[in-house]
């Protein structure tokens, strides 16, 4: 399969300005490489990537109106997600039998000198722990919604600073901060320095915690540790994307300061032909 390089990009990104409405413009090239086009006419043009994994395919949309996206993505007869879906048509995506997996919102923290003297309770971990940060990012497999976790390709180009999610941003001082007791990892949190012209934001990509060992204070150890490396490395404020409804998660990072800023949010809805309600409403449909 042949793999989206920049130019590709630039030119899936002109042909989706083309319609009213898009999630392209939200993304970066690291999140359609591996995808293929599913369809393309005057109304809507959508792109999914390829995987055997059902809680994996996502597609990636371009469309005039809701009724045509809606209309597109159930007639791909298969479990899909899609990201970016306006406010103003989630009614009628969930009228059409889609339901919401999650609801991303940012949150920032502007200052972080505070963090600079605290004590360094964890500590960056290599190519060696891979396999176990792997494990332990799929046992946190629904703990937020829309979170499947990730393999551990993702965690290797992290550390060498060649995931795609890094380099589209441009970051710079990728790594993992891994929490041990006994020489045993009990969580991480994936971290990069980010900016336009500066490189003076902390990107806190993702944090998890082995399932058993949470509400010991874990996260928080990760956290002021993912902030003190932000410091370390020049960064003034930072960044994360969390659920509206992950209720633990908010908790801690409002407890270390973060505040949520700006109305805009990332509404992401799945469909399922084969859910009981969509197929009595197929049946209905062909009379």
């Amino acid at each position: 399969m042949i793999k989206i390089d920049k130019m590709m990009f630039q030119s899936v990104k002109q042909r989706a300005d083309q319609y009213a409405f898009s999630s392209f413009t939200h993304l970066t090239r690291a999140d359609v490489t591996d995808c293929v086009p599913v369809m393309k006419n005057d109304r809507v043009f959508m792109m999914m990537n390829k995987t055997d994994k059902p809680e994996k395919r996502i597609v990636y949309w371009a469309a005039n109106d809701g009724i045509a996206l809606t209309e597109a993505l159930i007639g791909l007869n298969q479990p899909v997600r899609v990201s970016f879906v306006p406010e103003a048509w989630k009614a009628l995506f969930q009228r059409h039998g889609f339901e919401e997996e999650a609801v991303l919102k940012e949150y920032w923290l502007q200052d972080l000198e505070r963090f600079r003297d605290l004590p360094q309770t964890c500590s960056r971990v290599g190519f060696k722990e891979i396999d176990e940060i792997s494990r332990i990012s799929k046992a946190c497999k629904g703990l937020s919604r829309g979170f499947t976790g990730e393999e551990p390709e993702f965690f290797s180009g992290w550390i060498k600073g060649s995931n795609p999610n890094v380099l589209d941003v441009g970051a710079s001082e990728a790594a993992i901060i891994g929490r041990k007791q006994n020489n045993h990892l009990l969580g991480f949190a994936c971290v990069a320095i980010y900016g336009e012209k500066k490189k003076e934001t902390l990107w806190i990509r993702e944090i998890a915690v082995e399932p058993a060992e949470q509400h010991q204070g874990h996260g928080l150890s990760l956290m002021e540790s993912a902030l003190k490396y932000g410091c370390d490395h020049q960064a003034r404020r930072a960044f994360l994307m969390v659920d509206a409804q992950n209720q633990p998660a908010l908790s801690l990072y409002e407890k270390v300061g973060f505040c949520c800023q700006g109305d805009e949010t990332e509404i992401s809805m799945v469909y399922n032909p084969s859910s009981t309600v969509n197929e009595d409403r197929q049946r209905l449909m062909k009379g």
